[in-house]
């Protein structure tokens, strides 16, 4: 089970932790600058970004969280393999499942003239 969503591209798996900054630099900071070794290591660890392995940002957040569900809903919807909340409505509901009924009219919606706006 997927831990993280991305908020970009919607992919769900384990992100990819990168530190900042390089190795080098930290070996020659430690061996060279003594006293700022400890800082530049602990910056290096501290608040590392998670990035997707997908699309390369670092826009990953939990899949428990509020973000997260109302991305995995907005993709479970994009799929269709759930209604969206606008066209969906509950016609019954009991204990044992409910009837869902889409809407009959969907062109209800004005078109927008570039010109006018």
């Amino acid at each position: 089970m997927a831990e993280s969503i991305c908020l970009v591209c919607g992919y769900e798996g384990k992100p990819r932790k990168i530190k900042r900054g390089t190795r080098g630099m930290e070996i020659f900071i430690w061996t060279v600058l003594l006293i700022p070794g400890p800082i530049y290591s602990v910056w290096r660890r501290v608040g590392l970004p998670r990035i997707c392995l997908n699309c390369k940002m670092d826009k990953m957040v939990s899949i428990n969280s509020d973000a997260g569900m109302i991305k995995q809903q907005q993709m479970d919807a994009e799929m269709g393999l759930i209604l969206p909340r606008a066209q969906a409505s509950v016609v019954m509901s009991d204990k044992s499942h409910s009837v869902v009924a889409l809407p009959e009219n969907t062109t209800d919606k004005r078109t927008i003239d570039p010109d006018v706006w």
